[in-house]
């Protein structure tokens, strides 16, 4: 019987209502890759066991169409040297190798359901405009919340309330228009937490870019519009839209 992995458990095709595994599945290559590492994870033992994995009957365990889209995400994978074994036509095993498990273990903390996005910028009156055209606005389509610490009501300390609320978060917007020492730490520590950041620069700042960061893939964008499409885009290819809420 075919199965599915879902928040870690392992459910046979006919124990789970359609509409909650609709709303679960993967939307992107990346998330379908992981799905296959945990359910690697979930059927081995021990490290260093072997799992058979038949192309044909297990594709589903990734929301796969077929299994040819099995065998694809399991040589990419092999690729990234996350998994090894023996490869085959058809059938293979298949098994987590350290690197693998060290990813999964990086991955337990990354917020894969939340609908929350972190923003670390400038809070100068002047970049207001930044947040309120170009960056709030791609949670109409994107369905992430954009969070800025100085829109949140709280009594705790600030740099607490920052880290809760990047802890919180699925993934974080720093944009670096203005060198700034908070926004780089807050960067960091998102990226210490394994989650995803993505940078933004007005393009005329480009050249101050900080040099320890330039190694990152930047969105320059000349005004708000192209801010908010670039950043859009940019969420829905590498990250994907936010999970329905349960029960909407």
């Amino acid at each position: 019987m075919a199965a599915f992995v879902i928040d870690g458990a392992l459910y046979a095709s006919g124990d789970v209502f359609h509409d909650r595994v609709e709303s679960l599945a993967p939307r992107n290559v990346a998330e379908k890759l992981v799905r296959v590492l945990d359910y690697l994870k979930l059927k081995t033992g021990h490290p260093g066991q072997r799992v058979d994995i038949h192309h044909e009957m297990d594709y589903p365990i990734a929301f796969c169409q077929n299994g040819e889209e099995l065998q694809y995400l399991l040589d990419h994978l092999r690729g990234m040297e996350f998994v090894g074994g023996e490869a085959g036509i058809g059938e293979e095993l298949a098994v987590l190798t350290p690197k693998g498990w060290a990813y999964l273990e990086a991955q337990a903390g990354a917020n894969r359901d939340s609908r929350q996005a972190f923003v670390a910028m400038s809070f100068k009156p002047e970049f207001a405009p930044i947040f309120a055209q170009g960056i709030e606005p791609a949670e109409s389509e994107t369905g992430f919340k954009m969070v800025r610490v100085d829109s949140e009501e709280h009594n705790e300390k600030i740099d607490d309330r920052i880290m809760v609320l990047i802890r919180r978060s699925r993934f974080l917007v720093a944009d670096v228009t203005v060198p700034s020492p908070g926004v780089y730490f807050e960067a960091g520590y998102a990226l210490g937490m394994h989650l995803p950041v993505i940078w933004t620069c007005q393009a005329d700042q480009q050249d101050d870019c900080h040099f320890d960061t330039r190694q990152f893939n930047h969105i320059f964008w000349k005004n708000t519009d192209e801010l908010r499409e670039k950043l859009t885009r940019r969420i829905l290819v590498t990250i994907g839209k936010a999970k329905p809420e349960v029960g909407g």
